[in-house]
């Protein structure tokens, strides 16, 4: 807030309220200029001038609605033409919500965090309150002092605590003591077998408090998710089925079991899916030639993990891809095999998956090149044969070296190729970032590439 701190004389800032929705969105209270109130969006970077509605009289406390960063009351000291004043728009339009104060400077505000229609206002008579937003106020002085100068309300016990001039600190209940379930209150969709947390207020309530839920409220019955666990306004349950959008969370004392609460609307459940649409059996798909796996999935899902099997049931599963798509384009991959099968899973749970219903081929031609195939050592004037194997296809073949890859170009080593191995005479090419590979002329999709770098030793004297 360094803006506010060059532009405003600090020693006249008499309250800074900050937005409990947006902490960008900051009041000031300034007793500068006969009274100001300023106002940012951006964290104190700059400011602007909302007085334009309220008195020229000192302003003496604000209060942010706890949900909407627009909705403000501003207390003003002094007599007459109010002594509260409300905005719903930021400050660019301020109503005077005074009705039922006595005419007396106000001193303080405060919100009821858990429900903001409720407010309380202190002044040189004790406390005021209002249940309707401000549209109306009553005496709440019983048991409190005048000269009340700070107001404070405790978000859990309802504590309402008030700070006075001369006269000490004072506190009193605003409510009796309550339960409150905060999630899931209604609307919520979680999914089955995940873990999810249960919030509440405790309302400062002593001992342990049970937990129910309701899958078909209100005709439904009540099932334990916890019999008994501390009073601490949270619980980690892994949510269970049955699948169902009326569903409700309740929540009760031990202690005093006619205190509780209910979410106030129904929640969902889903169980979770995935189903293979493609390849799912009978398809016929060509080394090298792209082709699309698809699938569905229930929308709470994320990342899903794509593998494939080539020789189903046997065997094991190749990953393909981790994607938080339905699809995945993939370059079909050597080897061949005419039992192949896709497998798509939950990232994290592998119970929620599906198979491909049936085999599904993958053909044509491709190229496996043996050696030199990563980790090798060879020697400048030596010779070395390089190794590969010819699968569903004959004829001519070319050996090509990288002698810095990937970034390297590739220069020919032996061409028409008809046999499966060509004999290399190493050359004096120090290096240890070299690959080979070998390509089909006829036939696009076989050829094949060292797994990993090999090295070639630098020429030396003996």
């Amino acid at each position: 807030m360094g803006r506010f701190a060059t532009a405003l004389e600090a020693s006249k800032i008499s309250q800074i309220a900050v937005a409990p929705s947006d902490p960008q969105t900051i009041y000031v209270c300034y007793e500068g200029y006969d009274g100001k109130v300023f106002k940012t969006n951006n964290g104190g970077t700059s400011s602007t001038n909302i007085e334009a509605g309220i008195p020229e009289r000192y302003p003496t406390h604000l209060a942010v609605d706890p949900t909407n960063r627009d909705i403000v009351y501003c207390t003003v000291s002094g007599y007459s033409s109010g002594h509260l004043y409300k905005s719903t728009n930021g400050g660019a339009s301020w109503s005077n919500s005074s009705t039922g104060l006595p005419d007396l400077p106000a001193n303080c505000i405060v919100i009821d965090q858990t429900n903001p229609s409720k407010l309380y206002v202190g002044n040189d008579l004790g406390v005021y309150y209002s249940s309707d937003n401000g549209a109306n106020w009553s005496d709440y002085s019983t048991g409190l002092p005048n000269a009340v100068d700070f107001l404070a309300l405790h978000p859990t016990s309802g504590k309402l605590r008030a700070g006075t001039h001369g006269r000490g600190m004072w506190e009193t209940e605003t409510s009796a003591p309550t339960l409150s379930v905060l999630t899931p209150n209604g609307a919520e969709t979680w999914a089955a077998g995940q873990l999810q947390t249960i919030t509440w207020a405790t309302g400062g309530i002593a001992g342990n408090v049970s937990i129910q839920i309701c899958h078909s409220y209100p005709g439904g019955t009540w099932s334990t998710v916890s019999g008994s666990t501390t009073n601490d306004g949270s619980f980690q349950w892994t949510a269970a089925g049955p699948e169902t959008n009326s569903a409700r969370i309740r929540i009760t004392s031990i202690s005093q079991p006619s205190i509780g609460d209910t979410s106030n609307a129904n929640f969902s459940i889903l169980m979770p899916f995935i189903t293979v649409l493609s390849p799912n059996g009978g398809e016929n798909w060509t080394v090298g030639v792209p082709q699309t796996i698809r699938w569905t999935k229930s929308p709470i899902i994320g990342n899903c993990l794509v593998r494939i099997k080539r020789d189903f049931p046997n065997g094991t599963w190749e990953w393909i891809a981790t994607t938080p798509d339905t699809f995945f384009t993939w370059g079909v991959s050597a080897p061949t095999e005419t039992n192949c099968r896709i497998y798509v899973y939950q990232e994290n749970n592998t119970d929620v998956a599906d198979t491909s219903n049936a085999d599904f081929t993958i053909s044509g031609p491709y190229l496996t090149l043996q050696e030199p195939n990563g980790g090798e050592s060879l020697l400048p004037g030596s010779t070395f044969t390089i190794e590969w194997t010819r699968h569903n296809f004959t004829g001519m073949c070319k050996a090509e070296v990288n002698y810095s890859y990937p970034n390297g170009g590739w220069t020919l080593i032996a061409d028409s190729v008809t046999a499966d191995s060509v004999v290399w005479p190493i050359p004096a090419n120090g290096t240890n970032t070299a690959r080979v590979r070998v390509m089909s002329h006829e036939h696009a999709t076989a050829g094949d590439t060292s797994a990993a770098e090999f090295v070639i030793q630098p020429p030396w004297l003996q």
